[in-house]
């Protein structure tokens, strides 16, 4: 996950700035007590630092996460990977582990997170990279994490959300990590992890680049043109600082993929079901939220 430089977001200046990330305004709340009980379908939880993880390969950690989640959890759950990102690939979340302070926020490129579900309960947030509990209720995470919705962020930073099924990311996700090698062909932007790469069961080698397009989100997005934008790679990350976003950023070394799973408006059934796009569903925020019965 790559992180650009961006003024601090919600620092309570008096003179708006159109290059923050978020109103001048915003509190950033402190990190929340879990509002209802978890449910405990396995003997626990796992613990965050007892899930395989190599910094910097989000999708890899959430595959792994779900594979195993997926053959231990009861049917009656539900998993859900999400990309996080947009069409300019610049994407705040707060309480991350990264962030320089607590209440900063890491502006990336892309994020990737675990959701699990069952009917009747919370739905809960499962993200390696946060300092939030692991799990921790979606409405909790969207508090801390996402500042309560994207209302209070400048248009370009606004999130949009990719939701694949657990047992669609399964057998569609493939990365051979090129999006991580340097422009030169011989360097890696951050060490790469210690396991195989990941091949789709169609035996397809790279199908990142599908899952991280946001060109189409059931329309433009605000302040944007609606440009395709190549997947951006994966850098080691860096707190979000005072200055003006980077504009420049390492593009991935491969041809970009048909889109698949555009943002139409898809009923919530369609979003949720296996049967699904192959490569998920692409929604806005509050969309995204409703769908997983979290109100804006």
């Amino acid at each position: 996950m790559a992180a650009l430089d961006v003024p601090e977001a919600a620092q309570g200046d008096n003179a708006a700035d159109e290059r923050s990330c978020a109103s001048p305004r915003t509190a950033v709340p402190p990190p929340p007590q879990p509002t209802a009980v978890i449910a405990t379908p396995l003997a626990a939880w796992p613990a965050r630092d007892g899930c395989l993880y190599q910094r910097c390969y989000c999708e890899e950690n959430i595959y792994w996460l779900a594979r195993t989640l997926v053959q231990q959890l009861p049917a009656p759950w539900r998993l859900f990977a999400v990309f996080i990102s947009n069409p300019g690939k610049s994407v705040p979340l707060w309480r991350q582990q990264s962030a320089a302070a607590p209440d900063l926020p890491v502006l990336w490129d892309y994020h990737v997170l675990l959701l699990a579900q069952l009917e009747g309960q919370p739905t809960l947030v499962l993200d390696l990279d946060s300092t939030l509990p692991f799990p921790c209720p979606l409405s909790d995470y969207r508090r801390a994490a996402l500042l309560g919705d994207d209302s209070s962020l400048a248009p370009q930073y606004r999130r949009c959300y990719r939701v694949v099924p657990a047992r669609l990311l399964l057998s569609q996700f493939a990365s051979d990590r090129s999006h991580m090698v340097g422009q030169g062909g011989e360097v890696w932007l951050a060490p790469p992890p210690p396991w195989p790469c990941l091949v789709a069961e169609s035996g397809a080698t790279n199908t990142l680049p599908v899952f991280l397009d946001f060109g189409e989100v059931g329309g433009a997005v605000p302040g944007s043109d609606g440009a395709e934008v190549e997947a951006a790679g994966k850098r080691d990350s860096e707190t979000v600082t005072g200055e003006q976003p980077k504009q420049q950023r390492q593009s991935a070394p491969h041809t970009r993929s048909q889109q698949h799973g555009p943002a139409a408006q898809e009923s919530g059934a369609a979003v949720l079901s296996d049967d699904g796009p192959p490569f998920g569903t692409v929604l806005r925020e509050p969309a995204f939220l409703g769908l997983f019965g979290v109100g804006t």
